[in-house]
């Protein structure tokens, strides 16, 4: 897999980082070219690292603003006790979840698609402890990630195989179609999760 090298690989690292961090809607699209730029392993791997890397950050800052402005009104609508578009009611199901099982919660938040917030801000905020945290982080994360960069390597080898350079290569089909269903296996059982909260 042609790729520009190591500038580029520290260049999605860097980006994917700081969109997480910002909670900008679309971070994928830098898994997307990872897998697209650098093949799975080094873009899997770059792009696991920058989430791991978002995840530690987040932590710290959760810690130094939770007493500022923002921080006591996250935590309030996290506690419900902020009425208004329905906070009360998806802060009660996560203290719920995360009550049950918080391992098995930030586990299944990872793999699922929601929105960087949640997993960033709101899980440490809720009380979740450091390790769980971030070893249930780095973990739940792998799935969505392999999937991602699998389908950059895809889109890759489909359009390089379109101009006639290089055919399609069928055994990263079934390592992406695995990742993809056990993510999609994983957003169901934590929306059940959510539910039966």
């Amino acid at each position: 897999q042609a790729g520009t090298g190591m500038g580029g690989l520290i260049a999605i690292f860097v980006l994917e980082t700081m969109a997480l961090l910002l909670c900008v809607p679309g971070y994928s699209s830098m898994e997307y070219l990872a897998g697209a730029m650098f093949g799975s392993a080094r873009g899997a791997a770059t792009c696991v690292s920058a989430k791991c890397a978002a995840a530690l950050v987040s932590w710290v800052l959760v810690l130094q603003f939770r007493d500022s402005l923002v921080g006591r009104r996250l935590a309030g609508r996290m506690s419900g006790d902020e009425d208004g578009r329905g906070g009360s009611s998806w802060a009660q199901r996560l203290r719920n979840g995360i009550k049950k099982d918080r391992a098995k919660f930030c586990f299944l938040i990872r793999c699922s698609p929601v929105p960087a917030f949640i997993s960033n801000y709101i899980l440490p905020l809720a009380g979740v402890p450091f390790l769980t945290y971030f070893v249930a982080s780095s973990m739940g994360m792998i799935l969505p990630v392999l999937a991602n960069v699998y389908a950059g390597v895809a889109f890759a080898s489909v359009a390089s195989a379109i101009a006639g350079r290089q055919a399609v290569n069928r055994g990263s089909t079934v390592t992406g179609i695995v990742a993809f269903c056990l993510s999609m296996l994983s957003s169901t059982l934590l929306a059940h999760q959510l539910y039966s909260a």
